[in-house]
């Protein structure tokens, strides 16, 4: 909610958010043999609160399968608090894009591991 409260002022820039990861897209299954649709770039909602609607929820995308700096697997839970970094844009480089912004993901941490 304060994110989309000042877009004119955050849009383009990298912010810092923390919410809860409402659902992750995952690719469909394809049987075999099937002609099915590419799948969407990987992404996720987050939310300011557990059980928040999807609609107003904060779209990340563009998060990679593997951290470029340890190499291993990004890591990502539904119904985990996260505090993500990434670009507050109203556009992605994978196509998506949302007139309240949605947040291009650098980086994210769990909230319990930065609490430790």
């Amino acid at each position: 909610y304060g994110l989309r409260k000042k877009i004119k002022e955050l849009t383009n820039k990298t912010v810092q958010v923390k919410g809860f990861v409402l659902e992750i897209y995952n690719c469909p299954k394809c049987p075999k043999g099937a002609k099915c649709k590419t799948c969407d770039a990987p992404h996720y909602y987050l939310s300011d609160r557990k059980d928040g609607p999807k609609d107003k929820a904060l779209l990340v995308s563009d998060y990679p399968e593997k951290d470029p700096k340890t190499n291993k697997k990004i890591k990502v839970e539904q119904g985990v608090r996260y505090i993500v970094t990434g670009l507050y844009a109203k556009r992605s480089g994978t196509g998506f894009s949302s007139a309240d912004g949605i947040l291009v993901f650098r980086e994210h941490v769990r909230v319990d591991d930065v609490q430790k």
